[in-house]
């Protein structure tokens, strides 16, 4: 079984392109269906969550897309403290983070969005650097 952390297109494709509906949803959204769990919004409570030992793997898809001021930008940071909280609390599972071409500070400088990005990214790095069981993958699919 997968977990999701987050919501998007990138997301929706996932969903739908999985042969089962083997999976659980993490989101800020709330949504009906039972393989979803509401978190609240900028994840407030996913450091709640004990993932059940048959989720292997999860994709955390999640990001503010849009930040135009500096709160906006504090609270994708937020957010992004509050999943190491998630990981570090759920260290048997496997993580791929989808980050973005924007987390190179040389590609993109004067971005909040690319800014948020790569604090994410080193963010995650230090868990494992404090935490190497913790299998975390950063994926940057524009450079793919």
């Amino acid at each position: 079984m997968i977990a999701i952390v987050g919501s998007g297109k990138f997301t929706n494709y996932l969903i739908k392109n999985m042969e089962s509906k083997n999976y659980l949803l993490i989101s800020g959204t709330k949504n009906k269906n039972p393989n979803v769990v509401n978190v609240d919004k900028n994840l407030k409570n996913i450091n709640k969550i004990k993932l059940s030992s048959d989720i292997s793997h999860c994709i955390i898809n999640w990001s503010h897309t849009f930040i135009n001021k500096f709160s906006k930008f504090s609270d994708s940071i937020l957010g992004f403290e509050r999943i190491s909280d998630f990981i570090i609390n759920n260290p048997k599972v496997n993580y791929i983070f989808i980050s973005s071409t924007s987390a190179s500070l040389e590609v993109n400088k004067y971005s909040l969005y690319g800014l948020s990005k790569y604090i994410a990214e080193n963010i995650l790095k230090k868990i494992k650097e404090f935490n190497p069981k913790i299998n975390i993958h950063i994926l940057r699919p524009g450079m793919i």
